[in-house]
């Protein structure tokens, strides 16, 4: 004979399920999140087998666990399939890493291109560097130009993070053989950063550790367009012999 009778046995019995749920779900979350952690490390560490499988686990398991309907699951599971793409591109599986950007992509945006955030303008600049490895110039100049679009809505004209896309942008154009546009796009990007003094391009360029690395950038991109500048009044010189 059950003490209590059978419905305070039943409602023990719902109870004592429900406790093991949470304990359930909560488990998962915790090898979810120890998955990324996982990923991140060896991506550092350059073991990027290691990396590809730990991010495609934390993938798998958010996509079992995750509520597509609570934005803080959703952008986590937007990063972690970010970040399987980034670890894909840099084992050199670019048709892969395309493939988990794109889903990145539509994740933190939910399909629609109207909306501006940080994260998206970072993803298409991942699939920009994919087109770019694989030689398609076009398709590449076309996520930078996609990046730079949001990032300029996000933060006016003048931020200096634009200047890495216009960087971007500039170098597609010099592999396509457009001289006359890769020069606009790098004197943009060396406008934007002659503008600003170190310390505020710091603050706009979290990816960019020091000044002396910013001084790097900088005097990388008035070199190459410097050499390009000189390229153009060569090819316009032999054009009038």
């Amino acid at each position: 004979r059950w003490s209590g009778g059978p419905r305070q046995a039943a409602a023990a019995a719902i109870e004592a399920a429900a406790l093991g749920s949470d304990e359930a779900q909560e488990a998962k979350k915790y090898d979810i999140n120890a998955c990324s952690l996982l990923g991140k490390v060896t991506l550092q560490l350059r073991r990027f087998d290691e990396s590809v499988e730990s991010f495609q686990d934390a993938v798998s398991g958010m996509e079992e666990a995750y509520c597509l309907d609570n934005k803080e699951e959703l952008d986590a599971l937007g990063d972690a399939r970010n970040n399987l793409g980034i670890a894909l591109k840099n084992n050199g599986k670019l048709d892969k890493a395309i493939e988990s950007l794109h889903k990145a992509y539509m994740t933190i945006t939910k399909g629609d291109d109207l909306v501006a955030t940080a994260s998206s303008a970072q993803v298409l600049q991942n699939i920009g560097q994919c087109f770019v490895q694989q030689g398609k110039m076009e398709e590449a100049r076309g996520m930078y130009c996609r990046a730079l679009e949001i990032g300029q809505r996000l933060f006016g004209n003048d931020h200096a993070s634009h200047a890495l896309n216009q960087m971007c942008i500039a170098r597609c154009y010099k592999r396509e053989g457009d001289i006359a546009s890769a020069i606009r796009a790098y004197t943009a990007a060396y406008e934007i950063w002659h503008r600003k003094d170190p310390d505020e391009c710091l603050k706009e360029l979290p990816e960019v550790p020091s000044k002396d690395r910013l001084a790097q950038v900088k005097e990388q991109c008035q070199r190459e367009l410097t050499q390009l500048v000189l390229t153009a009044e060569e090819l316009k010189r032999r054009q009038q012999e």
